[in-house]
């Protein structure tokens, strides 16, 4: 799973890291040590340099289980939904390109789109 997303392996790379420097520091010292380690080894770097303060003062708040994951979800929604556009527009082209090389006219693709659209045939 941790090979299907880059984030996730990151994430999982970052908090790996915190555990390990909790070892040796507080959590708030073990929260930059890590930001900082991730940043330098190009883990998260750009989110980290945003957001670090955010992540530092996320996770040393006393926040519920269901504020995290409405958190998280937002994020997943967010991705899931450009992932979602991205596909529906290489769709689209593919479909389009295959009614042209079938000798449909653009008016025709056109016409074709508008029923899809409204649902009628």
């Amino acid at each position: 799973m941790l090979a299907k997303s880059k984030m996730l392996e990151s994430y999982s790379m970052f908090i790996k890291k915190v555990n390990e420097f909790k070892k040796k520091f507080s959590l708030d010292e073990s929260l930059k040590n890590a930001i900082k380690y991730c940043i330098e080894n190009d883990i998260l770097s750009q989110f980290l340099r945003e957001h670090g303060s955010e992540v530092i003062n996320m996770l040393t708040d006393e926040l519920t289980m269901e504020e995290i994951i409405a958190i998280r979800c937002e994020d997943a929604c967010e991705e899931a939904r450009e992932e979602g556009r991205e596909e529906g527009m290489e769709k689209g082209r593919e479909e389009v390109f295959s009614l042209l090389t079938q000798g449909f006219s653009i008016e025709e693709i056109k016409n074709r789109f508008k029923r899809t659209q409204t649902g009628t045939n």
